[in-house]
């Protein structure tokens, strides 16, 4: 899998962190994705890079401007 900082992504993406967790790119935060829904939030890096999951045909499409819809449990 690709791998970027996240200081690079749009808000939108998932990217994972070295142990595998699954984090939601968020404008000044990442936001841990759990089966139950999105949970416990971290201020988003500078630096560090990240597993990018969000297909790459996707993180092109959102960074134009294609709107995403984030789950309640995000905000």
């Amino acid at each position: 899998m690709p791998r970027q900082t996240v200081s690079e992504l749009p808000p939108g993406v998932l990217v994972a962190e070295n142990e595998g967790v699954p984090y939601l790119v968020r404008e000044q935060r990442l936001i841990h994705w759990e089966p139950g829904g999105y949970g416990r939030s971290i201020p988003k890096p500078r630096r560090g890079m990240f597993q990018v999951l969000t297909p790459k045909s996707i993180v092109r499409a959102i960074a134009r401007g294609y709107p995403v819809m984030i789950h309640w449990s995000a905000d």
